[in-house]
């Protein structure tokens, strides 16, 4: 006997349970289920977990390691709030911050280029394999708005991008990658600029095109490539409606990460 809120919100309970799972169309048993299930919520509502305690517990627990780095970040260049923030983005769209140092190093980079006006936060090691398995999409835009909290979420992505395509890489060859339309790309850039929020109809199809382009697919990952710069405004609109799909620009690739594409968005 057990009680736990299943699939699509339905109450299993008592002694009938195994039949409740049948006709949920769970096959498998209980502790199976109950399993699948909290691992999926845990997964779905990680970020949430990520306070500003947790964050100055993480500070401290990486002070030894890099005393100077994170004392000459927090607070100088970032209050522990505004890193919470940053950390619950980057969890929220399932890239590890296992590689904290890297993270804090690369704010520190984005400072310093903010500081000198020219904020590029693009390393010599990105994967110019993809940009130009990419570029005829028109997917590449070199443009940034200073001091925007997205250049910093962008400038922190691409120095995990090791992180990042080990996760898009687990068990493939190829990744994957449904493009986005080049006017899409535009819309979301300008949407992302300007702060006009994209429209609930627009959202709405976007998941179901997304939805029907990875139908036929059976890769573990499949990826939607964007520009830099719309890649946040696309992530947000998939987040709630498609939680296991990946957003991600060629720069936070590794050379060794190649594509498959499925087709355009």
């Amino acid at each position: 006997t057990f009680f736990f809120w299943g699939v699509r919100g339905q109450k299993i309970v008592g002694p009938n349970s195994r039949k409740k799972l049948r006709e949920a169309g769970f096959r498998g048993n209980c502790s199976q289920f109950i399993e699948r299930e909290i691992k999926q919520f845990i997964e779905e509502h990680l970020c949430e977990l990520i306070n500003d305690t947790q964050t100055r517990l993480l500070l401290e627990a990486y002070a030894p390691i890099a005393e100077d780095l994170v004392n000459s970040v927090v607070p100088e260049v970032i209050s522990t709030t505004g890193l919470t923030t940053l950390l619950r983005q980057l969890v929220a769209e399932r890239v590890s911050i296992r590689e904290f140092v890297t993270l804090i190093q690369a704010i520190a980079e984005h400072h310093f280029e903010s500081e000198k006006g020219s904020i590029t936060g693009v390393s010599s090691k990105i994967n110019h394999q993809a940009i130009a398995q990419i570029k005829q999409y028109s997917l590449l835009d070199g443009h940034a708005q200073k001091g925007d909290t997205r250049e910093l979420l962008a400038t922190v992505r691409i120095a995990l991008r090791r992180t990042i395509s080990s996760a898009l890489m687990v068990g493939a060859q190829q990744v994957a990658a449904i493009v986005a339309d080049p006017e899409l790309d535009h819309m979301l850039s300008i949407s992302a600029y300007s702060g006009t929020p994209i429209s609930l109809e627009l959202r709405d199809v976007l998941a179901e095109n997304l939805r029907v382009l990875r139908s036929d697919c059976v890769a573990r990952n499949v990826v939607v490539v964007t520009s830099r710069y719309s890649r946040t405004v696309l992530a947000g609109i998939l987040l709630d409606r498609e939680p296991g799909i990946y957003v991600v620009c060629p720069e936070e690739l590794c050379p060794d990460v190649k594509f498959e594409i499925l087709g355009e968005l």
